[in-house]
Order: structure tokens, then C-alpha cells, then sequence
């Protein structure tokens, strides 16, 4: 399962450097690395064609060209790229306010790292001391893979269910310092899952596995198949009415 690791700092800090050399480190290793970044303010695309789609009401917008693909898409990103993207690691840049997965804070000054401190960073980058988490300089970037390696971990689902006996905040606070595992969250490990409008919908153990079973069977029963990831899609719709 993908491991992710988010990137926080003030701005200027260096949190796209470290993230660019973390990439291109975790890349010669052989990993698969998506990057999502936190662009609060928008991108920029005032009067061109993708944004009159966007506009439009489109629920996503796929613009492509010898340069690559760009999707455009209103729902939780970090539950599209599990979905949608086969990779190793999926590394944030930004979303400090997420409690779900581990950080590495950029900061040039102590009053940096404090505002950034919520007990899920695993390293600080920048010139700092006396810091109870390994502290890097800029220039040692690279240092890091290891420690990504070993402390990066899947994104908590957020549901706040209790059955870990913690919120999910607790629970990946215990998980970076090293005092609890993943696999004591019943939702990180799942094989089959889906989304609603592209926001994950958490599926329980018997849920998981009635779904898995059926769409298992109902692949095996046709031709051509074979083991991997598959995408179903359906258009949904609820009534309370009851059926006559």
C-alpha cells in the first residue's frame, strides 16, 4: 500500500527543494512517487478553454498534450491518487492541517518549527537545535530517504471510528513516534474501496469483503482477465421513496 509524507513550512522555507530531492532519491531507489501539491489559492488559467469547462460544471476536467495530463478535480485528492495511481509513495507538499499522515518540517527558526509542531513530524529541515527529532540541513536532503523509508506510512482514513481505541490524530501521532503501528487502524489495509463523487467512502470489514467477493467472481467470469487493479464506475442514485 501507498506510503505518504507531507512536506510543511512557511513559505520560502524550502519545502519544494526537499521535496524535489526526495522524489528524485526515492526514485533512484526504484519507487513509483506521486506528488500532490496544496494550491490553495488556485491555479491560474483565467480565459482559457479547460477553465470555461471547469466553469461549465464539469465534475472533472482532463487537459493533455505532448506534455503530459493534467486532471482537474473537485474531490479529495489524496483519496484519488490511492485509487487512481499506482505508486510506493504519495509525498504532500503543504497541507499542515492534515492529522493523518506523517510530516517533515522546513524551518529557518525555532518559532518556525513550533508553528508547525503537532507531534506528527518525523525531521526538520533547517538550522535548528535542540529539537527532539532529527534535524537536517538543507544540504543533507538526502539523508532523509531512510528515514522516509522506515517512518512514511498509508494516510488514516480521518473517521474518527474509535476502534483503534484513538482518533485517527492519536493514532498517527503514536504511529511517527514509533509507539504503535499501521495495522492497528482495520481500515488502512483494505482491497477493494470506492468513491463518491471523489471522496473515499470508508468500507467496514463485512462491506470490504461482500464487495471484494462479488467483483472478484464477477471478473473470473469474464474473459481476458487477470490479476491487478480494476476500476469500476456506476452512476448513483438514492431515494427514501420504497420501492412498489
Amino acid at each position: 500500500m501507498v506510503k505518504a509524507l507531507a512536506v510543511v513550512g512557511p513559505k520560502a522555507s524550502g519545502k519544494t527543494t526537499v521535496l524535489c530531492a526526495l522524489i528524485s532519491g526515492l526514485r533512484r531507489k526504484g519507487y513509483r512517487v506521486v506528488a500532490i501539491k496544496h494550491a490553495p489559492h488556485g491555479i491560474e488559467l483565467a480565459d482559457k478553454d479547460t477553465s470555461k469547462l471547469r466553469e461549465s460544471g464539469a465534475v472533472g476536467v482532463l487537459a493533455s498534450g505532448d506534455w503530459g495530463t493534467a486532471l482537474f478535480w473537485k474531490g479529495d485528492p489524496i483519496s484519488l491518487a490511492k485509487s487512481l495511481i499506482d505508486c510506493d509513495f504519495m509525498l504532500l507538499e503543504g497541507f499542515s492541517e492534515l492529522k493523518t499522515v506523517p510530516k517533515i518540517i522546513c524551518a529557518k527558526s525555532k518559532e518556525d518549527y513550533e508553528a508547525y509542531s503537532d507531534g506528527l513530524e518525523i525531521a526538520v529541515v533547517g538550522p535548528l537545535e535542540g529539537i527532539d527529532v532529527p534535524v537536517f540541513s538543507i544540504k543533507e536532503v538526502n539523508g532523509l530517504l531512510p528515514l522516509v523509508e522506515r517512518k512514511a506510512f498509508p494516510p488514516l482514513p480521518g473517521l474518527n471510528c474509535g476502534l483503534c481505541g484513538l482518533d485517527c490524530y492519536g493514532l498517527a501521532r503514536k504511529i511517527a513516534k514509533g509507539e504503535a503501528s499501521v495495522e492497528r487502524c482495520p481500515f488502512v489495509h483494505p482491497r477493494v474501496g470506492a468513491l463518491l463523487e471523489g471522496s473515499e467512502i470508508p468500507l467496514n470489514k463485512f462491506a470490504a469483503t461482500v464487495t471484494y467477493n462479488v467483483l472478484t467472481a464477477l471478473l473470473r467470469s469474464l474473459k481476458g482477465t487477470k490479476p491487478g487493479r480494476a476500476v469500476f464506475w456506476l452512476e448513483y442514485t438514492y431515494s427514501e421513496e420504497p420501492r412498489q
